[in-house]
């Protein structure tokens, strides 16, 4: 359950008990209880999202691109603006003057059917947790 849909039924739950904490609700005397309705319950989570999604922001995943294993999906593009591609991971050079990333479109690809990017991240399916950064 992703946190919209959280919050999507979170609301339904609430409204089924008419907005009002009682014993009859599965959250009765938790912290969201002490929220109170659930329209001001809406308005303190969707202040949170844009703080954490703002913090996320400038606070970007750092990736040690030399941790990541070959045939890991990613998403790459070469303009800033445009729409990411999946791919999967090859190689990373860090010292390259223009695409660093290089990729295949496919799994198992053979070394001459690669693709050069600019830019490139995890899939959203995969955890950045062992290729972050040390320190990050």
């Amino acid at each position: 359950m992703d946190a919209l849909e959280f919050m999507r039924e979170l609301k339904r739950m609430c409204n089924s008990y008419r907005g009002i904490c009682h014993i009859g609700c599965p959250l009765y005397k938790t912290e969201f209880c002490t929220m109170g309705h659930s329209a001001r319950m809406e308005n303190v989570m969707v202040q949170a999202i844009n703080i954490v999604k703002k913090w996320s922001q400038d606070n970007p995943i750092e990736i040690d691109w030399l941790k990541v294993p070959r045939n890991t999906p990613v998403l790459v593009r070469d303009i800033i603006d445009s729409e990411w591609q999946a791919e999967y991971f090859c190689a990373y050079f860090p010292y390259s003057s223009g695409d660093p990333f290089i990729t295949f479109d496919v799994e198992e690809q053979y070394a001459t059917d690669v693709n050069y990017w600019r830019y490139c991240k995890l899939a959203s399916a995969i955890d950045p947790t062992p290729y972050l950064k040390e320190g990050k």
